[in-house]
C-alpha cells in the first residue's frame, strides 16, 4: 500500500451523512501491526443525503408555507401569498422534494410546510420542514422538506402508498 500516494475514504455515521475526503500517505507502520499514517485533512464533503429510500413520483400537489406568525389551524385558512402547487419529483418515509416555478418570496430554509397526501389515505395535514432549496438553470426551484411529527398509522399509510405506487423496486 505504500506504493499509493493519496487515499478517498467514504464515512457514513448513522443519523448524520456520509462524508468523503482524500488523505496524502505519510508513511506505513509494520509493526506491531501493519497500519497506515495519513496526514491530517482539512476539506472534509459532507454528502447530504436521506436516511430513506427515494422513490420517483410526478403528481402536483399544492403546499401552503407557514412564516413565523403565521399559526393557521388547518387548509381551509387559505393566503394565497403563501401557497404555491408544485410537482413532487420523490419521496420517502421521512420526506419528499417538489418543483415549483415560483416560490414566494418569504419562503426560505426552515420555513414550516403544510400539505395532504389523499393519495396515502392519511386524512390530516402533513407538516414539514423546508431543509433544503436550490434553483436550476430554468429558474425552477427543488424543495427538499423533511416530515415533521408523522405518527407511525401515517407512516404506514405512506408506505404502503409508496409501495403500491413502486412495486418493482421495493
Amino acid at each position: 500500500l505504500s506504493n499509493f500516494k493519496a487515499f478517498g475514504f467514504s464515512i457514513f455515521r448513522k443519523n448524520d451523512g456520509e462524508y468523503r475526503f482524500r488523505a496524502k500517505l505519510k508513511s506505513q507502520i509494520s509493526k506491531p501491526q501493519n497500519a497506515l499514517v495519513m496526514l491530517h485533512v482539512n476539506k472534509i464533503k459532507k454528502l447530504h443525503i436521506r436516511e430513506d429510500d427515494r422513490f420517483q413520483m410526478g403528481f402536483d400537489r399544492t403546499f401552503y408555507f407557514m412564516i413565523a406568525d403565521d399559526k393557521r389551524k388547518d387548509l381551509s385558512e387559505e393566503d394565497e401569498g403563501l401557497q404555491c402547487t408544485g410537482k413532487v419529483v420523490d419521496i420517502s418515509t421521512g420526506g419528499l422534494k417538489f418543483e415549483v416555478e415560483e416560490l414566494p418570496e418569504t419562503v426560505a430554509v426552515g420555513a414550516n410546510v403544510m400539505f395532504r397526501l389523499e393519495e396515502a389515505k392519511i386524512a390530516r395535514d402533513i407538516q414539514a420542514e423546508i431543509v433544503k432549496i436550490t434553483t436550476e438553470e430554468n429558474d425552477q426551484s427543488n424543495v427538499h422538506i423533511q416530515f415533521l411529527n408523522l405518527s407511525e398509522l401515517n407512516r404506514l399509510y405512506l408506505q404502503k402508498f409508496i409501495a403500491s405506487e413502486n412495486p418493482n423496486k421495493i
